[in-house]
């Protein structure tokens, strides 16, 4: 028997790529798995490379073993299977309960070991928990015995651990693609990336595609929009003409209109996943240059219609783009030309529903203005809507979901105005009917995508009350809906931004229980996707602050490592981004608030460095930007005032001094109440007694904050600048 590993198929010793273990009762992912491995093309720059292993790396993975495809017929099915065995490159083993419990899998696993070559053992979980029966679990114990220890070469198992390489195909993990992408660098021994990069090209591809398509049909239809045009002056400067040509200019006319009718709608659908507000911006503004040349005569009802859709696209471009104003004056216009037709048609419940979708974009612009009981008056108004039309159609599932949506965006809008209970019971109503909703229509992806900001909403809730562990798990149900909605449209722009959310809400309630490594794989992949979207559309606001996001994230992970060098290098990035966002939307409240975190951020880090001119740069930089001034008392911005003045005390006037002392006295409200904030203060005006029993009350996670570390000590008795170790 050999103990070295075959070369690979088409050589001597080898026969088979892979060689599939498995339980019968995972035959269905076994199918799926042998069909996508000997599917899958590899990369052309790998193909002919030598691997580490001796073999050559081919075009296709072909062939790969399964027993039921390859042993029918078999006269000795013991001596074929250790005959296909042998002949194997590597083995893969379906993990699952019912896998841990077969006899036969766990005999394959031991005979493949025998020859020498454990490491050439890959694992695909499906279900249950590697090395359960470590933590007296065993019925959830997904590895067989042969898998979780290693064996000896007798082929006798050892008590000797074994850490057998995984991929994960469980609900939030690593998802079909990259789990297969994961089993193919392990049996080519290639990196991971390698393979990753060929599918982001492949993708990227046909983006470029699509959006080649989109600027030829937009310019199809200007250019039959001006034919029309024509044709219609022409018919009246030629009277003799009148009947041929008024008709012709009317069929025109409808064609015109028709594909207005098809970029604002079914284009429209194929352009919002791609994010390219450039072109969305195009389609809209052609469509209004075309409306403005109407005359009474050509203002028909279905015009009508569309005007007030191109109107609200334009808005939600210009909300993208972070012009608020702009898109605010776009929504009412388009709810204006919408009310005129009601009027004509009270009964007409698809029309009604514009009408709310566009009271719903009125009043989502006053809250992006900041303007939050306005906003409130607007969603009030938006929910009575969605309710009368409910009246009179209880089934229609856009009016369903408009209810439901009303009441998240209340929910959000009252929190902004501290009604927290309020708010809480908006989000589990609008739970409980999307929940409904879901049982009704399981794979909906609007739905899907409502549940989602539910569970967003929810964990913000529980991360107020301190309640992160609470809060995490509705991040890790928010990742697990984004990987399934990306899985039916892995092109979706939306649904990656919305996966990248996910996880970063993902790793900042980690951090409150405890830090997460540099290196962690929710971190990678956020990073990832929202570089991707900036690549994509770099005018997109939206995209550069999640971008900004995921880098604080890093950021925060790099200063809790003590790399504050590298943590320094991506806050400077971070504060780059933000500049960026600004000069596109200045007028953009929460972009202002981004830039001053980044700013102090920034100047933090170099005064943990040692750096005290840069630190003190940066904090003149700060107080030079207007959100630490007109954003007035937002409690958001008080541990940023802190900062800058304990970088540089002068600073800190005789009046500010006085009102620090006071809210020492008496917070004016729970935010402002934080233990964090009240011992920045004291540390500040030298309160010694109040900085140790504020230190006291700190829980150990927040005792770690390199910043707090460094202001009072490494012991547990904190003490005010100066006051020596």
């Amino acid at each position: 028997m050999s103990k070295n590993p075959p070369a690979g198929p088409g050589t001597e010793s080898g026969r088979y790529w892979a060689f599939i273990s498995y339980s019968h009762a995972d035959e269905a992912v076994c199918r799926w798995l042998h069909r996508r491995l000997e599917h899958y093309r590899i990369p052309t720059r790998l193909v002919g490379r030598a691997s580490a292993q001796g073999f050559v790396i081919p075009r296709r993975l072909f062939p790969v073993f399964r027993d039921r495809d390859e042993l029918a017929g078999a006269a000795e099915l013991g001596r074929n299977l250790e005959t296909a065995l042998e002949q194997s490159l590597t083995q893969i083993v379906i993990c699952s309960p019912q896998a841990a419990r077969s006899d036969w899998v766990n005999e394959e696993i031991r005979f493949f070991k025998r020859q020498g070559r454990a490491h050439r053992v890959l694992a695909l979980i499906v279900d249950g928990e590697p090395n359960a029966t470590r933590q007296g679990q065993p019925e959830r114990e997904c590895f067989p015995e042969a898998l979780r220890f290693q064996v000896d070469a007798q082929g006798r198992i050892t008590d000797q651990p074994a850490e057998p390489i995984a991929a994960d195909l469980r609900p939030g993990r690593d998802g079909p693609l990259n789990a297969q992408l994961k089993l193919i660098s392990g049996i080519l021994d290639v990196g991971f990336d390698e393979l990753r990069q060929r599918d982001l090209q492949a993708r990227n591809r046909r983006l470029a595609i699509l959006s080649g398509l989109t600027t030829v049909v937009a310019g199809i239809t200007l250019v039959l929009a001006v034919l029309a045009l024509q044709a219609r002056d022409e018919a009246r400067a030629q009277q003799h003409r009148a009947e041929a040509a008024q008709a012709d200019a009317q069929r025109r006319q409808r064609q015109a209109e028709a594909l207005i009718g098809f970029m604002l709608g079914d284009l429209r659908g194929k352009l919002e996943p791609i994010g390219k507000l450039d072109i969305l911006d195009a389609v809209g503004n052609q469509a209004m240059e075309y409306f403005a040349t109407l005359d009474d005569t050509d203002r028909t009802e279905a015009t009508l219609g569309a005007r007030a859709k191109a109107l609200r696209q334009i808005g939600e471009v210009r909300l993208k783009q972070g012009d608020v104003s702009g898109a605010s004056l776009a929504f009412e216009q388009a709810l204006t030309q919408l009310q005129a037709l009601a009027e004509q048609n009270p009964d007409d419940i698809e029309l009604l529903l514009e009408i709310a979708e566009s009271i719903f974009a009125v009043g989502h612009g006053l809250y992006a203005k900041g303007q939050h009981p306005e906003a409130l008056l607007w969603m009030d108004r938006y929910a009575d809507t969605a309710q009368r039309i409910l009246r009179r159609a209880p089934t229609h599932p856009r009016a369903q979901l408009a209810q439901i949506q009303a009441a998240i965006n209340r929910g959000a809008i009252l929190l902004r105005l501290d009604r927290t209970e309020a708010a809480r019971t908006a989000f589990q109503s609008a739970e409980a009917s999307q929940r409904l909703l879901l049982e009704a229509n399981p794979g909906d992806r609007e739905a899907l995508d409502t549940l989602s900001s539910i569970h967003a909403w929810l964990a913000f809730l529980h991360g107020q009350a301190g309640e992160w562990t609470a809060a995490r798990e509705q991040a890790a149900r928010m990742i697990a809906l984004a990987r399934q909605r990306l899985a039916l449209a892995p092109d979706d722009a939306a649904h990656r931004q919305a996966l990248a959310s996910a996880l970063q809400l993902w790793l900042y309630n980690q951090d409150r229980i405890r830090p997460y490594a540099p290196t962690a794989p929710e971190l990678a992949e956020a990073l990832a996707l929202t570089a991707d979207l900036v690549a994509l559309d770099p005018a997109n606001v939206e995209y550069l602050r999640a971008h900004w996001v995921s880098l604080s994230r890093q950021e925060l992970a790099l200063s809790a490592a003590g790399a504050l060098d590298a943590a320094q290098a991506v806050s400077l990035e971070a504060l780059a981004l933000t500049r960026r966002a600004l000069q596109r939307a200045p007028g953009k409240a929460q972009l202002r608030l981004d830039h001053a975190v980044s700013t102090v951020t920034s100047a933090r880090l170099a005064w943990l460095r040692g750096d005290t001119d840069q630190a003190r740069a940066l904090v003149a930089a700060a107080w030079a930007e207007p959100a630490l001034i007109e954003m007035g008392d937002d409690p958001r911005l008080l541990d940023l005032r802190l900062t800058t003045w304990l970088i540089d005390p002068a600073r800190l006037d005789s009046a500010a001094a006085g009102a620090l002392g006071q809210w020492l006295v008496d917070p004016q409200s729970v935010a402002e109440s934080r233990a964090e904030s009240r011992l920045l203060a004291a540390l500040l005006l030298d309160q010694a007694a109040l900085a140790r029993r504020l230190w006291e009350s700190l829980t150990p996670r927040e005792r770690e904050h390199p910043f707090l570390r460094r202001l009072c000590g490494s012991r547990g008795d904190c003490r005010p600048p100066g006051a020596g170790a």
